[in-house]
């Protein structure tokens, strides 16, 4: 496994990234989830770039409106939780 991450991990790179945490996007239409993970026994708070064009996001748990800078939001996920948001 360890061989395979280290040959896949350079040419294949996700749409969003992280240091500390593990971001998944799943793009609709007009609309898009990011999902964001925290693996990790510590809260972990780190910026997530956000390829696609979105004019809000929205943490779908709280209905709060999260501001978008340059192209990314900056994100606290506690430790072994996760957070979801709407892009629009």
């Amino acid at each position: 496994i360890e061989l395979l991450r280290a040959i896949v991990i350079p040419v294949v790179k996700p749409k969003v990234t992280s240091i500390g945490l593990r971001p998944r996007l799943i793009e609709g239409q007009t609309r898009s989830l990011l999902t964001v993970f925290n693996d990790r026994t510590e809260d972990q708070t780190d910026r997530v770039e956000i390829p696609i064009s979105s004019k809000r996001v929205l943490d779908i748990h709280s209905g709060q409106e999260i501001p978008l800078e340059r192209k990314g939001i900056r994100v606290e996920v506690p430790h072994q939780d996760v957070r979801v948001f709407l892009l629009e």
